[in-house]
């Protein structure tokens, strides 16, 4: 495809963590932005676009960057016994979605959903990672497009036929669960059956959230 305005690129919330990998890569001169904070580096900075930016704009900027950080928060709300994420974040669907290839921190969760993902274990490693992968378009393209065959198997409504089953031991034969197929048309209050479609307007006039 053509080329994409920005090499690097990162959305979220400040932390130490982050803020010490992402100015690392901003030193290496590798980091095309950032989004989020509040930041205290006067590097991260200058690099800033905006604290908030909404979804649109946040779908816009990955599809206009190569490679989107992912980079785990060091501090956690509602997380009193310290459990250390393993997940993917939605971050990296979203990202990968758009075309951008996400380097993240390793963690068991993300190889298991993306094999191929590329990760890296200690900050040493983040600067040079970054460097091969601008470098080699190939192995860029490779990892994306075998990243981007695995999303298509990790929708809403897996998860959700995934957590019925695991929490309710219930099963659903459909490809589209139950649950889903009931809530997309529900009866009102005069029995008769309304869509939730216009409902959708208005999630779509929140203002935009604060950076993960």
């Amino acid at each position: 495809g053509a080329p994409r305005r920005h090499r690097v690129g990162f959305i979220g919330g400040a932390n130490p963590s982050r803020e010490r990998l992402l100015l690392r890569l901003a030193e290496a001169g590798l980091l095309s932005y950032v989004v989020g904070g509040p930041w205290r580096s006067p590097m991260l900075r200058r690099l800033c676009l905006a604290q908030r930016v909404p979804h649109q704009r946040t779908a816009e900027l990955y599809r206009q960057t190569d490679l989107v950080l992912h980079i785990y928060r060091d501090q956690h709300h509602f997380n009193a016994q310290g459990t250390r994420e393993q997940s993917p974040s939605p971050r990296t669907f979203e990202a990968l979605a758009c075309g951008a290839l996400v380097i993240s921190e390793r963690r068991e969760g993300v190889l298991a959903t993306f094999p191929e993902l590329p990760v890296f274990d200690h900050e040493d490693e983040l600067v040079p990672l970054v460097q091969r992968l601008l470098d080699d378009a190939e192995e860029r393209k490779n990892r994306l497009r075998a990243c981007r065959q695995t999303i298509g198997q990790h929708r809403y409504a897996d998860r959700l036929v995934q957590a019925l089953s695991l929490s309710v031991g219930m099963t659903t034969p459909s490809d589209r669960p139950a649950a889903v197929r009931a809530a997309a048309v529900r009866p009102t209050s005069a029995g008769t059956r309304a869509s939730a479609a216009p409902a959708l307007p208005l999630l779509r006039q929140r203002p935009a959230p604060a950076p993960l």
